[in-house]
């Protein structure tokens, strides 16, 4: 274990010294030596604000935070979610940044994390990463946030979210009970890999929840184009009124 911590504070070490080299430190004297606990934060500091001109390369801010994430730097959780809310900085810092922000303060993340997988402004690919971070906090407000962000997200999107619901046993039992009442599509459960992790998760009568998801879904794709508009207009919640008034309408003499 001392060696590994060995190694990790000599990382610190060489990611100040890369660090200062990428912005071309120009003074002829040699930098002054640095506590550990101060190497990663001169680099996270910059990079959470990059108005104020040259600022370390990705990869240098990468290893910062991953450095600060295995030594447990608490402490660098606000700059680490500087980081995360920069949108300047490329999707993979950001979303090495979300993991650590997770590792360093749960609680403190969660709030930033809930508002980038809510925003349509952020691209695709971090609101997918930092999807998966949130379901792996399993709080409620994270799972209520990503159920939330399913009813609106691109499609692209919304398998990914189903599946950082159903990896947990409170969040598999939200996507069940969202699906049941309409609010989530049924097509999510069509999906082997979200269908895999709702079996995985734990969550009571997972296989018969789906089932009457599916004879739901059955019916809906044996309606005529005109009911099938009718239902993506009314909403999937109403689908038994739905076909209450088609059963009617066909009975009458």
């Amino acid at each position: 274990m001392n060696g590994f911590i060995i190694c990790l504070r000599s990382m610190a070490v060489a990611t100040v010294c890369i660090g200062l080299a990428a912005l071309g430190d120009r003074s002829s004297a040699s930098p002054p030596v640095a506590p550990t606990e101060a190497l990663s934060p001169s680099i996270l500091n910059m990079m959470a604000d990059s108005s104020g001109g040259a600022i370390p390369a990705a990869n240098i801010v990468s290893l910062a935070l991953k450095v600060a994430e295995q030594l447990r730097m608490a402490a660098l959780s606000g700059q680490t979610l500087g980081v995360l809310a920069n949108s300047k900085l490329p999707d993979d810092v950001r979303t090495t940044a979300a993991a650590t922000a997770v590792a360093l303060d749960k609680q403190a993340a969660i709030g930033p994390l809930v508002s980038i997988v809510g925003s349509g402004a952020e691209p695709v690919s971090l609101r997918q990463a930092v999807a998966r971070q949130l379901g792996s906090t399993d709080t409620q407000e994270a799972r209520e946030a990503l159920a939330t962000a399913i009813v609106t997200a691109p499609a692209a999107l919304q398998q990914p979210l189903a599946i950082s619901l159903a990896s947990t046993t409170a969040g598999a039992d939200l996507l069940l009970e969202r699906v049941a009442t309409g609010k989530a599509s049924t097509r999510l459960l069509q999906d082997k890999s979200v269908v895999d992790r709702l079996k995985a998760s734990g969550a009571a009568d997972v296989e018969e929840r789906i089932a009457a998801a599916d004879i739901g879904e059955a019916a809906v794709s044996h309606l005529s184009p005109m009911a099938s508009n009718m239902l993506d207009q009314i909403g999937e919640k109403n689908l038994p009124d739905l076909l209450a008034y088609l059963m009617q309408q066909a009975a009458r003499p």
